[in-house]
């Protein structure tokens, strides 16, 4: 197994342009797959933050690329996220992703959105997907993560993919993701794609 790193630079689109980091992405993908790099049938993809938006998006807009999505910490609901006035970021992520009445921008990159998107196969082809949370993360609160898992799991019956939520007591990026809860999302990573089942 080896790791390869797309440095997707997604600050450098902003609104309708955001979408580009999820296609850059993509073709980072592509790319591995089209040189013989990888096993396409045996694809992982991780994000963090702003980051699990881009991976998640990705992965479902392209059933066909990843077997496994892990995500920690994900901004996953931005139309949501960013109407919340207690959230304290609200404001000044609206220069990044775009006003909340701009729903064409959020349709573009929104992993919600994208829900509503997905073929009637879905269920099929769904990858597993492994999610760490934090239960006082105030840039990516909880509440919104399990809204969007909620829709999720409404869609994709269980029995089709697993799915996983760890919770981990602090907040945006903690220090809990470095030993316990890296071993076991590393643990389910391994037996995930490598399952011949």
């Amino acid at each position: 197994m080896f790791k390869a790193i797309g440095r997707i630079k997604g600050y450098l689109y902003f609104w309708l342009n955001k979408f580009i980091s999820i296609n850059d992405f993509l073709d980072c993908t592509k790319g591995l797959i089209a040189n013989n790099l990888c096993d396409a049938k045996r694809i992982g993809a991780a994000g963090s933050s702003a980051g699990a938006l881009v991976v998640l998006s990705a992965a479902l807009r392209r059933l066909d690329y990843f077997k496994i999505v892990q995500l920690s910490h994900p901004f996953l609901t931005p139309e949501l996220i960013l109407t919340d006035p207690d959230n304290p970021l609200t404001i000044s992520d609206w220069d990044e992703f775009g006003y909340p009445s701009s729903s064409s921008c959020y349709d573009s990159f929104s992993p919600l959105a994208q829900l509503r998107r997905l073929p009637a196969d879905f269920s099929n082809q769904a990858p597993d997907i492994w999610i760490t949370a934090g239960k006082n993360d105030i840039k990516a609160p909880l509440l919104y993560t399990e809204q969007w898992l909620n829709s999720y799991s409404a869609i994709v019956p269980s029995a089709h993919n697993s799915v996983f939520l760890q919770l981990l007591d602090e907040g945006h990026h903690n220090s809990d993701d470095s030993l316990t809860g890296g071993c076991l999302s590393t643990i389910w990573l391994l037996d995930s794609l490598f399952d011949t089942d």
